[in-house]
């Protein structure tokens, strides 16, 4: 019975799974600029951009810009939680532009992963960034 279900829609669930990938896919593409997500982020959040020393506010604030990019060039993990790797262009753009260390950067993504998956606040920012830059 199980398997009469089963090979009736699998057609149907392989049409919607080539057309969730091709999706994704073309998103992937699409190029994005750091600069825009430092704007809406400062503007929004109405938080100085330090770029020199450690402190908690200028931690926060890189990490979440980092995150926000993170988001817009990574798409199969937005949508659907699947880790991806940003491309290396991207990363050292993001490493040079917000003075991240470049040990560092991946503390900064899983730190934010792990607050995106706890914090329906921050779940919430993030997504209204990433909306709005998107449909920028």
């Amino acid at each position: 019975m199980k398997l009469k279900i089963l090979k009736a829609i699998s057609g149907d669930l392989h049409m919607h799974i080539d057309r969730v990938f091709n999706d994704l896919s073309e998103k992937k593409k699409i190029e994005y600029n750091l600069q825009d997500v430092i704007d809406y982020y400062l503007k929004e959040t109405n938080k100085a951009l330090i770029l020199s020393g450690l402190t908690r506010q200028s931690v926060e604030t890189k990490r979440d810009i980092a995150f926000i990019f993170y988001c817009l060039s990574c798409p199969f993990y937005y949508h659907n939680s699947v880790d991806e790797l940003i491309g290396r262009s991207k990363r050292i753009e993001t490493i040079k532009k917000l003075k991240i260390p470049s040990q560092k950067y991946g503390t900064y993504i899983r730190s934010a992963k792990h607050f995106y998956k706890l914090y329906s606040d921050y779940r919430i920012m993030i997504d209204a960034a990433v909306e709005y830059i998107q449909k920028k």
